[in-house]
């Protein structure tokens, strides 16, 4: 377990996960935020990323760490949006009469 001291000199780093550089972590804060490349969900639904959290030990050269996992939601957005060239498109639709005849024929004899 790893005892954290409010507001020491802690570090957050992302150590896995994070191979197509998609997010930085404020290694202050360890606040995740996307980077400028575009995620799409459909090639990524959920990534999980390795988050190692540090702090320097005051008694040793040595510094206490903590790994966790941050599974991240990627909403879908409709990056295939229909186009339209033209504001204002006219349509004609022609118009059939239909003519419903119920003559019943007698059969001739």
């Amino acid at each position: 377990m790893l005892l954290i001291v409010p507001n020491a000199n802690i570090t957050y780093v992302i150590t896995a996960g994070n191979s197509q550089s998609l997010f930085t972590i404020d290694a202050k804060s360890g606040e995740i935020r996307t980077t400028p490349r575009r995620l799409d969900r459909e090639k990524q639904v959920e990534p999980v990323l390795e988050v190692t959290i540090r702090q320097p030990h005051s008694l040793s050269n040595t510094a206490l760490s903590s790994t966790t996992y941050v599974a991240v939601n990627v909403l879908d957005e409709n990056d295939h949006a229909p186009v339209f060239l033209e504001r204002l498109y006219k349509l004609f639709v022609p118009v059939i009469p239909h003519h419903h005849h119920h003559h019943h024929q007698q059969p001739q004899g």
